[in-house]
């Protein structure tokens, strides 16, 4: 049995799942906000970059000046930084009078009717991603909510459950 987070890094690296690790996928989301004159942005997100709720690299977070930039899962780590870094330089050209803001705290706000809320249209499914927002924003305040970030996403490769590591400790994927 596995016990600890340390045991288990020593039987990794002592096991064939070391080499496998490299093929899992990862993906990654970059949040920023749209910024127009020091403050945040308080146009919409333009049609030009497409549909917030339906593009698959191209979104909004919690604020409507919040972007989303998403890399698709993918292997080689390089293709996925040159994806992102093509996202980003796609969407400079498409904000015209407006600058990707490169810090994860938001610039000076006043307050938070300063920062907007995301705003999807009139379906269910933007209707339901406005309330959530909105609850957000009654739980957390919107300034929480504009600090932006990265998040790195991981998805172990499927080769990993038969890898020596998991036949070793006659584990199944359902107790990890």
């Amino acid at each position: 049995m596995i016990d600890d987070v340390e045991d288990l890094t020593k039987k990794v690296f002592n096991s064939d799942a070391q080499d496998i690790l490299a093929f899992g996928k990862f993906g990654i989301e970059k949040e920023s906000l749209r910024v127009s004159q020091s403050t945040i942005s308080r146009q919409k997100h333009q049609e030009s970059m497409g549909s917030p709720l339906c593009h698959r690299y191209i979104t909004t977070d919690f604020s409507e000046a919040q972007l989303e930039l998403i890399t698709p899962p993918l292997i080689d780590k390089q293709t996925g930084l040159n994806f992102l870094e093509n996202i980003h330089h796609f969407v400079s050209h498409k904000i015209e009078d407006e600058i990707i803001w490169p810090f994860s705290m938001p610039p000076f706000i006043k307050s938070d009717a300063d920062i907007p809320i995301a705003s999807y249209g009139s379906s269910n499914l933007a209707l339901l991603k406005m309330a959530y927002r909105n609850g957000l924003s009654h739980r957390y305040g919107r300034t929480m909510q504009a600090i932006s970030g990265i998040h790195f996403n991981y998805s172990l490769p499927k080769q990993i459950w038969k890898s020596s590591l998991f036949r070793q400790e006659k584990a199944v994927s359902k107790k990890l």
